[in-house]
């Protein structure tokens, strides 16, 4: 780990690298997870202080204000730290995990074994979020494991789905139309408007 110390006696900064390996306690973590640590402790603390009846808050955290913090926070412990919290959640609820995350209403998986390995290897998958209804996403895979891809952001999931027309990608976007109506317009109209601004003038 490479610590970059200040002039000053009172202060020392140290430069996290996204790449780089970090010991805390018994655990290695990657740079890039330390980093989203830090934003998720920071979009906590500031969903709390404006809670707070002090500073002009209603006196309690509207879920919008944590929703981000949720997801740096599942970044940051990544993909086997979050299967183990998951299923400590179940057990906690008594919920009896299911066969597949992602089933249809008839408890077929909407994905076999190989298309999702194949949607892992772009860098995406579906997930199921749990808000006042159950919605499935499409989204890039935060903290890929190895042999995953890696994408920037959602919006390069959802153009690489929309715009490439394999079996894979044509049924994904044939599964959220029928199960995910919202999910769909999102990403309908956010392609719609990448493609109008790049049409020739």
């Amino acid at each position: 780990m490479a610590l970059n110390r200040s002039a000053s006696p009172c202060a020392t900064s140290i430069s996290i690298d996204p790449d780089g390996e970090y010991l805390l306690g018994a655990n290695v973590y990657t740079g890039h997870q330390l980093q989203r640590a830090i934003h998720c402790a920071h979009s906590v603390a500031r969903a709390y202080e404006i809670a707070d009846i002090a500073n002009g808050g209603g006196g309690s955290v509207e879920r919008s204000e944590i929703d981000d913090a949720q997801r740096e926070a599942a970044d940051a412990m990544g993909p086997q730290a979050m299967r183990e919290i998951v299923a400590s959640a179940r057990e906690y609820n008594d919920a009896l995990p299911r066969e597949s995350e992602l089933e249809s209403e008839d408890g077929d998986s909407l994905l076999s074994a190989e298309e999702n390995a194949e949607a892992c290897a772009e860098g995406w998958s579906l997930f199921m979020h749990s808000r006042e209804t159950l919605e499935l996403r499409l989204e890039r895979i935060d903290s890929p494991d190895e042999g995953d891809g890696a994408l920037p952001d959602d919006a390069a999931a959802w153009l690489r789905v929309w715009t490439r027309a394999t079996p894979l990608h044509l049924k994904v976007i044939d599964i959220l139309k029928a199960s995910s109506p919202a999910e769909y317009a999102r990403i309908e109209a956010y392609v719609h408007g990448v493609e109008a601004c790049h049409a020739p003038a």
